[in-house]
């Protein structure tokens, strides 16, 4: 009993920390997203595929 209860606390551990990650990576990809449409903004022909036709 005491080693299953051990277990569900390792377990949920891992859970804790699988969000905790998850909530960085979608801050992560928020920022990255946010400076991209900065860099855009200050260079509108930047991603053009031929900005000369």
């Amino acid at each position: 009993m005491k080693r299953q209860s051990e277990e569900n606390n390792d377990v949920r551990e891992c859970v804790v920390e699988i969000k905790e990650l998850s909530a960085d990576e979608r801050l992560r990809m928020q920022c990255e997203a946010r400076e991209d449409y900065y860099r855009r903004l200050s260079d509108p022909f930047e991603n053009r595929e031929n900005p000369l036709r």
